[in-house]
């Protein structure tokens, strides 16, 4: 595991990601961008409304605030999800951009108030839950945006730029070298990607040595949705004989 402070560089992926993120929205065409989208759905602007309104979450579960709490059943994400898209779908892009620039600012100035200890110590922080915040914050502010971005990619015919995303996204996630579980996890996620996409091997490939360094993993594999395209291919059952 690596002993570098980890703070320098949580803050330079939150960063990355964010300035990333902002290019796409950048290099989207009009057409893209005036897309309407439909819950089941989403255009352009929804996926830039449900990031900018889980930014907001998130902020507020740092500070405390009400309306913070952190969802943990898949019926609470989508009603909440199904909340943002109704009430964001009439707002222009100028303004879900402006208030993405003040989420990203509050973020960080959040991130640069912690110790090494508070991002390094499961528990530490509240919002964070049992685990180490720094792990949280890379699950939401760097994870889910680029997961959402490949998606939409892979949704209008772009695999290969997606791919490249997910891969060097997981690259940089293992260059952090925050051990087995960390590295399991980040492994695992790749692996999702890749099963999304119909490309097995590439799934088992990363399965296989996801699941021995993050061993929770293990029962979740079995049920986790995105892994369905895998469920009849004999190299992923032989992962749990």
């Amino acid at each position: 595991m690596s002993e570098r402070a980890l703070k320098p560089r949580i803050l330079h992926l939150l960063d990355q990601t964010h300035q990333e993120v902002c290019d796409f929205w950048d290099q989207l065409s009009a057409e893209d961008r005036a897309q309407v989208g439909r819950p089941d759905r989403w255009a352009s602007k929804d996926l830039m409304a449900h990031l900018v309104g889980w930014n907001g979450r998130m902020n507020r579960r740092m500070a405390g605030l009400p309306d913070g709490e952190s969802p943990n059943e898949l019926e609470e994400l989508d009603r909440i999800n199904a909340a943002l898209f109704a009430a964001n779908r009439t707002r222009t892009w100028e303004d879900l951009l402006a208030e993405d620039k003040r989420a990203h600012a509050e973020l960080l100035r959040a991130v640069d108030s912690m110790s090494e200890e508070d991002l390094i110590l499961p528990g530490r922080l509240a919002w964070a839950g049992s685990g180490p915040a720094w792990m949280a914050l890379l699950g939401h502010a760097h994870w889910h945006p680029f997961h959402h971005l490949c998606m939409y990619l892979v949704e209008h015919a772009q695999l290969e730029r997606a791919t490249q995303i997910q891969e060097t996204m997981t690259r940089d996630l293992l260059a952090l070298d925050q051990g087995d579980r960390h590295k399991g996890i980040t492994l695992y996620n790749l692996a999702c990607f890749y099963a999304l996409t119909h490309r097995p091997q590439k799934a088992v490939e990363n399965l296989r040595e996801a699941l021995p360094l993050a061993p929770s993993l293990v029962e979740w594999s079995k049920q986790d949705n995105d892994l369905d395209s895998l469920r009849e291919v004999e190299e992923f059952k032989a992962l749990y004989v």
